[in-house]
């Protein structure tokens, strides 16, 4: 008897229990910013709590007993979808949704999911949650607004330094190649030296510019080459020499004759590192000398490194200017731009070129005496290195190219005129074209062994002739021009499988290097 007294009272405990629950329940909803939604699995409301009716779609009392699709209509579909995809699984579904309402200019996070109720309950029930993200989908998608206008930004940025590039560099190639030609047939030599240093002072001052830019946006990555040390630093000194005497100093090298014959590294970057740090010894510098040593640290297990040692008998700088000289736009003194040139760039790029070669780079002064940069560089040692073709005996190279027949594609009529100069003293034939259209006229008229052409030009660019060239003269070797500086032209490049490319401005025995590595000698 005692025991069918506590059957009954748990029968009606139990509702009561659960009446006392959903009381508690819905007070709390209802103190709830959020809108909940109980559904069964017929997707008929069944309850409704919000504390804001303005935010409901329809008046309350019109959504409980009612289905999905005759509260929402058309926009049912979706949360018709999100149910039976909960039902089936049984794994909560959230979606994120703008309320497109006039005057509801808000975003929302709908999350349903199964609730269990008491065994007196049958069939399943959904609970929906609808949360108001207006204030974080508003800062995301001013994030997404702002990401997207940076990159805009960036490639706008990337197009104008490809641009400038070429419209400055493309005359100084045709500057520095004709004084080049000058300078071998003229009783002006000096005069005709001078405007080479000016063409490649000015050709300085632009690659500072574009490559700080370049580096300020993580554009610039190392390439891996033979490399002929001692070439390289005899090369650079030789082109110093007469700025040197010109300033009556000496410049002096000290190179260890233990150095490796051949490394694999940057000379284009390394180069640029030696270029600033001795035309600004060389600039401050007025008794005395330079002097540029590189010395042999260590070689072992395929590596080698190299100190390298640039200092003069200079002005010296300031205790309290040598941790700044190396930030951009900085010089040691106010009046040095006035005094000196250049655009305080050099020695932040030449530091960052350094680290680039995870190393680093120490400066050593003293105000009146001098001035001393250090840092040292490893370097691989590759196991058969190709020789070069020998700058100053071009028979093999004019025997391969002889009777040869070479396209030379340019819109700069100058340098055409420049570039066919230098081919012919090969023994080699030539072809012009003023663009890609017109070359592939001339293409389907005859021959070529093979086809130099300039990547910008108007009506047909060099990348839309490229596909042209492998369709009319596959057999033809193809040399690409380009003024550019960023590293997706050479990407882009090597997608179309040109040969070689030669960057303006550039010279003679480059032009003719590049040829020697197509004809292998």
């Amino acid at each position: 008897m005692m025991s069918d007294h506590l059957h009954t009272a748990e029968r009606i405990a139990a509702p009561l229990a659960e009446h006392w629950l959903s009381s508690d329940l819905e007070a709390l909803l209802t103190t709830l910013d959020d809108i909940v939604f109980e559904l069964n699995e017929q997707k008929i409301f069944t309850r409704v709590w919000c504390n804001n009716d303005a935010l409901l779609f329809c008046p309350r009392e019109e959504i409980t007993g009612r289905s999905v699709h005759a509260v929402l209509g058309p926009q049912s579909a979706v949360f018709s979808s999100l149910i039976d995809e909960l039902l089936s699984t049984g794994e909560p579904q959230e979606l994120e949704y703008q309320d497109y309402r006039p005057g509801m200019d808000k975003w929302f996070r709908l999350r349903i999911t199964l609730i269990k109720r008491g065994l007196q309950y049958s069939g399943k029930h959904v609970m929906a949650v609808i949360k108001d993200i207006t204030p974080y989908k508003r800062a995301q998608l001013e994030l997404i607004h702002a990401k997207e206008t940076a990159e805009k930004a960036a490639s706008a940025r990337s197009e104008f330094l490809s641009v400038m590039s070429h419209e400055i560099r493309t005359p100084l190639n045709g500057i520095i190649g004709i004084a080049n030609l000058l300078e071998e047939t003229t009783q002006h030599g000096s005069l005709v030296h001078s405007l080479k240093y000016s063409a490649h002072h000015l050709l300085a001052l632009i690659n500072d510019i574009l490559d700080f830019s370049k580096i300020d946006a993580g554009k610039v990555e190392l390439e891996q080459i033979p490399l002929d040390l001692k070439s390289l630093i005899k090369d650079i000194e030789s082109n110093y020499q007469p700025l040197a005497k010109s300033k009556h100093i000496r410049l002096y090298t000290s190179i260890d004759p233990d150095l490796p014959d051949r490394l694999t590294g940057d000379p284009v970057r390394l180069g640029q590192i030696l270029n600033n740090l001795i035309n600004n010894a060389i600039k401050f510098t007025h008794r005395g000398g330079v002097f540029i040593e590189a010395q042999l640290l260590s070689e072992d297990a395929g590596t080698a490194t190299i100190s390298f040692c640039v200092r003069d008998t200079g002005i010296g700088i300031a205790p309290e200017m040598q941790g700044r000289i190396f930030e951009s736009f900085v010089q040691a003194q106010c009046a040095t731009t006035r005094q000196h040139g250049g655009t305080g760039l050099g020695l932040a790029i030449t530091k960052s070129l350094v680290e680039l070669h995870n190393s680093s780079i120490a400066v050593e002064s003293e105000p009146g005496q001098g001035t001393a940069f250090r840092f040292n560089i490893s370097f691989q040692l590759p196991p058969v290195v190709p020789q070069d073709c020998p700058p100053d005996n071009q028979l093999q190279l004019q025997a391969w190219l002889k009777d040869k027949q070479l396209l030379v594609v340019e819109d700069n009529s100058i340098n055409a005129m420049v570039l066919v100069y230098q081919l012919q003293r090969t023994g080699a034939s030539t072809v012009t074209a003023t663009n890609g259209r017109e070359a592939v006229e001339k293409m389907r008229q005859q021959h070529f062994d093979g086809i130099i052409l300039d990547l910008h030009m108007p009506e047909m660019d060099g990348y839309d002739t490229i596909p042209f060239i492998k369709q009319l003269q596959p057999q033809a070797f193809i040399i690409a021009l380009t003024a550019d500086v960023i590293p997706e032209v050479k990407e882009k490049l090597q997608r179309l499988q040109v040969n070689a490319i030669l960057h303006k401005p550039y010279d003679a025995p480059a032009l003719y290097r590049t040829l020697c590595r197509l004809a292998d000698v």
